[in-house]
């Protein structure tokens, strides 16, 4: 039987009623950490988000992550650099770093989404810039 507790639009925290179940501590605080953001991205935006779903693409604009920003160090009790989530820009990148902070974010991890993209065209923006000013300019 399953009690749910916390639940979010992605995830539940609970408890089996059949017997017990040995959870890691630190896994146990990160279900919950990870079920706190959540709640507060859900009540931030007004509806749930999957936890791949880029918060650009959710909704949220710059100013809307940084009052998220407050408002997650404020619950969670933890001092964030304001950059975080504009570097981890999902709840699973969110909730990875909260969990691991030394882990490195976007490109050196291997960036999916939109993020990607935008840099992929960023780069071949400049591959394309220099290989003109290499080959003797364009316009010039």
């Amino acid at each position: 039987m399953w009690d749910s507790g916390a639940c979010s639009g992605w995830g539940c925290v609970g408890i089996i009623m059949d017997g017990p179940v040995h959870i890691p501590k630190g896994r146990l605080m990160a279900t919950v950490r990870s079920a706190q953001v959540a709640k507060l991205v859900e009540a931030s935006l007004g509806r749930p988000v999957g936890p791949e779903e880029n918060f650009f693409e959710a909704g949220f604009d710059s100013l809307g992550l940084v009052r998220l920003h407050e408002e997650i160090c404020a619950e969670l009790g933890v001092e964030l650099p304001e950059t975080t989530l504009f570097t981890h820009a999902n709840l699973r990148a969110l909730t990875e770093y909260l969990e691991n902070p030394d882990q490195p974010a976007g490109a050196e991890r291997g960036m999916t989404g939109a993020a990607d993209r935008r840099t992929r065209v960023t780069r071949s923006r400049r591959d394309a810039r220099a290989r003109a000013r290499r080959d003797g300019g364009a316009g010039r």
